[in-house]
């Protein structure tokens, strides 16, 4: 495993900015993510977490690096921009009766199963 949480928070706080950018976007006929808006923020070494704009950017994910891709959120299906990165998917609904805890043992495998073999992990919501 990883280890105990760092007492300081890891993640800053970027939703003013990327509300602007987005809304940017809103004004166009079709809805495009900028690679500007695709932000990931490190948690740990080669372990990052964005929100899903970050893995609908084309190029970012593999400009960063990124070989494996953790979704956690329902009603996602497989599409042609992630099939060249190992998939998880943890089926949960955005809600604060989910029970989370009963994904965490497998999750945490993967992620550092991930690691141990030279990835780099990327968990979206």
């Amino acid at each position: 495993m990883f280890g105990p949480i760092p007492a300081k928070p890891v993640i800053q706080s970027q939703r003013g900015v990327l509300d602007r950018r987005l809304e940017g976007n809103r004004n166009t006929s079709q809805f495009s993510v900028r690679p500007s808006t695709a932000l990931m923020q490190a948690v740990l070494p080669n372990l990052y977490i964005s929100a899903w704009y970050t893995i609908a950017a084309s190029g970012v994910l593999e400009k960063d690096g990124i070989t494996h891709v953790m979704s956690i959120m329902t009603d996602i299906a497989d599409s042609e921009r992630l099939k060249p990165f190992k998939r998880m998917i943890v089926a949960v609904n955005d809600d604060p009766d989910e029970d989370l805890i009963d994904h965490f043992a497998a999750a945490n495998q993967w992620i550092d199963d991930a690691v141990a073999d030279g990835g780099k992990v990327l968990v979206h919501w």
